[in-house]
């Protein structure tokens, strides 16, 4: 009964609300709409029902993301500094895997949608099916290590919980399947569909932390981050199966169905290195050199330090459809960049003055009386992930231009970061400056870059050259 309706719910009759609005305006009007005017009409029509869905889901996850910064608010309250270092460890680990979760998801949409187009949904859903039996061999391959690496990772970052890595075990496991999930999902613009899996994790989370706090089990608390995934995975599969498109007789090889996009996805993955590095690599070395409740302490400044990351995120998903679109086009993209680099400032700098200029007061509103203990590192640390936001825009905006030298000199600076923090970590406040160096560093360097691209690229393409007559 429950896969019936869920069938009803996410398999609707595509063509049923836009016959209605034709035949609604063709009443309205008593004029029957020739046939070609009619068929425009109803392409329009199911147009801005994607535009709508796309829209949707848009919001869906800003509105995720407040639920997700809700969540770590309330179990910033009601978390020892200790076992909020656990939870905060455990998302950091989420974050890790997401870098490899996240590109192939991208991949898998690039690929499943250029067979739909090429061929039709069918195509692309042999496709999913194929890369995601693999997907799943990976991820229980990947589990099993987990497994026997979890004593020695328990010991290293000081954890003293098996439970914690045994329960990642289970996001390991699906991870790789949920990413090729959601790329097909989206490659077929199932966007309404997706909304409701990006919304069910977040809302699941905080469910299950209200849960744990009424058992009295807040010392479990991290397990509520693979369990509201696994949940989010099985509505995905289940949504994926219950779609399964008609099967057509039309011909195509079978290299098509088996080939995957490797560079795309190498591509991707190093894109994302130093975002990851920026906004949880440190955690973990945090809670791997400093005592726990140290690193309880810094996993407070780094979730104030996500508010602005957040904030200036809300512009970036703008940014490759409107600049590929120019570039496209042969139009000029600088006014563009400097649109976006506008409202990323504006957004990160609102986060500033609130969470960091005036922390001392936001930041106990929002995690307690515990919070009270950092805002003393708020302003610059916030002021730094300013900073490393804004000139995330420049290297996206290169990268859609094929100038890659912005996204690597941004993985190089990631690498700087872990070797200074290695170096200097016997404070919180050592930490803090090695990050803090670093936010600045990135802005300072893709702005110095920036007015000297013609010469960034003119070089960059020189060692290209070099590197390609010396493999050849």
């Amino acid at each position: 009964m429950f896969f019936k309706y869920l069938n009803k719910f996410f398999k609707p009759n595509k063509k049923v609300f836009t016959e209605a609005i034709i035949e609604s305006e063709e009443r309205t009007g008593k004029l029957r709409f020739p046939n070609k005017f009619r068929k425009r009409l109803a392409e329009v029509i199911e147009r801005k029902k994607v535009f709508f869905a796309g829209g949707l889901l848009i919001a869906v996850n800003v509105f995720g993301n407040i639920i997700n910064f809700a969540f770590s608010a309330y179990v910033g309250r009601v978390l020892t500094f200790n076992d909020f270092a656990l939870i905060s460890l455990m998302g950091s680990f989420y974050s890790f895997a997401g870098l490899f979760f996240g590109p192939l998801s991208l991949a898998v949409n690039y690929r499943c949608g250029f067979l739909m187009g090429k061929f039709n949904d069918d195509v692309g859903y042999k496709s999913w099916k194929y890369i995601r039996k693999y997907s799943l061999y990976l991820g229980i391959g990947l589990c099993i290590i987990w497994l026997i690496l979890t004593p020695f990772l328990n010991s290293f970052f000081k954890a003293q919980s098996l439970l914690l890595f045994i329960s990642f075990a289970a996001l390991i496991f699906s991870g790789f399947a949920s990413g090729v999930d959601k790329g097909f999902l989206t490659a077929r613009l199932f966007f309404v569909q997706l909304s409701v899996i990006a919304l069910t994790e977040p809302v699941s989370k905080i469910l299950l932390a209200i849960i744990l706090t009424w058992m009295h089990l807040t010392q479990l608390m991290y397990i509520t981050i693979p369990l509201a995934f696994f949940i989010a995975f099985v509505l995905g599969w289940i949504i994926i199966i219950r779609q399964k498109p008609q099967q057509t007789t039309i011909s195509y090889s079978q290299n098509e169905i088996t080939s995957f996009p490797n560079k795309f996805l190498i591509i991707s993955l190093l894109s994302g290195l130093s975002t990851l590095s920026f906004v949880g690599l440190d955690i973990v070395l945090a809670k791997h050199y400093l005592s726990p409740s140290d690193a309880g302490r810094y996993a407070l400044i780094s979730l104030m330090g996500k508010t602005v990351y957040f904030l200036g995120g809300l512009a970036t998903p703008f940014l490759i459809p409107l600049v590929s679109r120019e570039v496209g086009a042969n139009k000029n993209t600088t006014q563009t960049l400097y649109l976006l680099l506008f409202f990323t400032f504006v957004l990160c700098f609102i986060g500033f003055i609130c969470f960091g200029v005036f922390g001392y007061i936001t930041a106990p509103l929002l995690l307690g009386e515990k919070a009270r203990s950092i805002t003393s590192y708020l302003s610059l640390f916030l002021f730094a992930m300013m900073c490393f936001s804004v000139s995330q825009i420049f290297a996206s905006f290169y990268q859609v231009k094929k100038i890659y030298s912005f996204p690597v000199a941004g993985f190089l600076l990631s690498i700087l970061q872990i070797i200074l923090i290695v170096i200097s970590h016997t404070t919180v406040f050592s930490i803090v400056l090695a990050m803090s160096f670093i936010g600045i560093a990135n802005l300072f360097t893709m702005v110095l870059m920036h007015f000297q691209y013609q010469r960034v690229q003119i070089i960059e393409n020189k060692l290209i050259d070099f590197y390609r007559k010396k493999h050849l």
